[in-house]
């Protein structure tokens, strides 16, 4: 049907559909750009945010250039590099903030392989030259066809927190090899009894080494009759460590299960409850002390028990010691008493002088058999043999007269009676000689008288 031939009133139904269909795409496209502007209003204030964000972040925000010409940047980036907030960052270029360029080759192949690069360390320098250090974390940006178009990421300044890692490296270094060099077997243990750290010289001891140890129970190497006592100290120190002793002697047990006598020095980590053990090993020095005891148990009996008096005495004259057979030969009661007597003040009989004694033992070193006369404490005499020498420092001085003192009152009695009667037989006989001569004069008188008459 031709519109000429169609009647008014279905012209005005088809305008009136037209119209219709007209306003219908008209409100569809006010509609549309409606969301079109509101679309755009959100990019905007999208942008906006996003912007602000990157402007306030504490992180330097940056894109550059695959050749790392810096395209955007927020402020943090010129505070953590020091540029001027007001200056014009057009022409930076970021390798220039490198310390080391062949660094930031290796940066891009880790880059160019990954797409993103995290928590990446570099050594930089600010504007004026200082080293600085940062945290990079990076990805490559790319066009709608795949190609990379820039690199964008964020900076921190890690300068800070690097020098305390360095500073915590250098002071766990100096621990470490404060800790190996002591000298002393060192142990950090835990408040379960764990060894966390043991040092080479707990081998010279335990028989184990350091890895054999670590990560075990301490408790399995002490000997059972100390592991009572060992443990409650360990609690006690956890609890106030001012409760339980700081030094203790106790018993180990060593690789082949021989006991070793140990000195533990203990103390708590400050803030922790772990503590730092100290073990001086002193088997061989308590054997030497039992040793020493044995032989001074020994010299004590021969010394209170001989027949023969023994003495310690200094240059001046001061007696040190004195065992009682001497007490008792001089006619003291008690060593103190005798102690109060000063032999170059008193004690030498009045024919033998002290200072010879002296100035003899002094020049030889020693004297044996020297035969002299001492007063007892009753003011009589006795008479001794003494054998004694000299002791003397490093540098030669005379420190003590070690001696003994044998009583020969007795065999000297003795010896005098033998010489007075040696001197009465003496006597005796010239008596007897001279009384022969006269017999013999006597007889030859007669004879000569016999003689005389015959004739």
């Amino acid at each position: 049907m031709n519109a000429q031939d169609k009647t008014n009133e279905e012209l005005l139904k088809e305008l009136k559909e037209l119209r219709q269909e007209f306003d219908t795409l008209k409100t569809s496209y006010e509609k549309d750009i409606t969301k079109r502007e509101q679309a755009e209003k959100d990019l905007r204030e999208s942008r906006k945010k996003f912007s602000d964000i990157i402007t306030n972040l504490d992180e330097a925000y940056f894109s550059c250039t695959l050749d790392g010409l810096l395209l955007e940047h927020n402020v943090a980036f010129k505070r953590i590099f020091g540029f001027d907030p007001n200056q014009d960052m057009k022409g930076v270029k970021i390798p220039d903030l490198w310390q080391n360029p062949k660094e930031r080759s290796n940066y891009l192949d880790i880059l160019m392989k990954e797409g993103f690069i995290r928590n990446y360390l570099v050594d930089t320098k600010n504007i004026s030259g200082e080293k600085t250090v940062v945290m990079v974390n990076s990805h490559l940006v790319k066009d709608e066809k795949g190609k990379i178009v820039r690199i964008e990421g964020t900076l921190a300044d890690f300068t800070d927190h690097k020098q305390a890692e360095d500073a915590l490296r250098e002071s766990k270094a100096k621990y470490q090899a404060i800790f190996e060099s002591t000298g002393t077997a060192t142990l950090i243990v835990e408040e379960d009894t764990t060894i966390l750290m043991a040092n080479n010289e707990c081998y010279s001891i335990t028989g184990y080494t350091p890895t054999e140890l670590i990560g075990q129970k301490w408790i399995q190497y002490v000997a059972p009759e100390c592991l009572q006592e060992m443990l409650k100290n360990h609690q006690l120190r956890r609890q106030n460590p001012d409760l339980a002793p700081k030094k203790y002697e106790v018993k180990l047990v060593n690789k082949k299960g021989e006991i070793r006598d140990a000195n533990l020095n203990i103390g708590m980590i400050p803030d922790t409850k772990q503590s730092v053990v100290s073990i001086l090993d002193i088997t061989e020095r308590k054997k030497s002390e039992e040793t020493l005891l044995e032989s001074e148990e020994r010299y004590r009996t021969i010394f209170e028990s001989t027949m023969i008096g023994i003495y310690r005495t200094l240059p001046d004259g001061r007696i040190l010691l004195a065992n009682p057979m001497l007490v008792n030969m001089l006619g003291y009661d008690t060593f103190e008493n005798l102690a109060q007597r000063n032999l170059e003040k008193e004690g030498f009989e009045s024919r033998y002088q002290r200072y010879e004694f002296r100035e003899r033992i002094e020049r030889d070193g020693y004297i044996i058999g020297l035969e002299s006369a001492w007063n007892k404490e009753d003011g009589t005499t006795i008479f001794i043999r003494e054998n004694a020498k000299v002791f003397r420092d490093g540098a030669g001085n005379v420190l003590y007269y070690d001696g003994t003192i044998e009583d020969i009152t007795e065999r000297k009695r003795v010896e005098q009676e033998l010489i007075n009667t040696n001197k009465e037989l003496a006597f005796q006989n010239e008596e007897k000689e001279k009384r022969a001569t006269e017999l013999i004069i006597a007889n030859k008188e007669l004879l000569f008288q016999n003689e005389e008459k015959e004739k």
